[in-house]
């Protein structure tokens, strides 16, 4: 990934070769995750947290993983606020979704 940033932005191939990067990036955490799990190293990171600052972190990260996925988010509820989560699984959890959705088809994800 650092030396794709260093490359031209230009090409077409950089920017599909960047996402490509970023998509096994995050397989790559998505799997350690799961090692961890199955390991006495697990741990969360508790704190307090904002879930709709999450959210819009994630999406825009989203958004350059699956540009052929359109997003929409419709807050139900309340999405204010602080919670106790962790932020780093928080994340990884939306993008899990999200990737699913991206592989079974969806074209639209609310």
């Amino acid at each position: 990934l650092q030396a794709l940033e260093l490359a031209p932005e230009s090409p077409e191939f950089f920017d599909a070769a960047k996402r490509q990067a970023r998509r096994l990036e995050f397989a790559l955490a998505h799997l350690l995750d799961i090692s961890a799990f199955d390991s006495i190293h697990f741990r969360l990171r508790l704190k307090e947290v904002e879930l709709a600052r999450i959210l819009k972190r994630v999406l825009e990260d989203a958004k350059h993983l699956w540009p052929e996925l359109k997003l929409e988010v419709e807050a139900r509820g309340s999405v204010g606020g602080r919670y106790l989560g962790d932020s780093q699984r928080l994340e990884r959890a939306v993008l899990l979704v999200i990737d699913a959705a991206q592989r079974s088809g969806a074209k639209r994800l609310t």
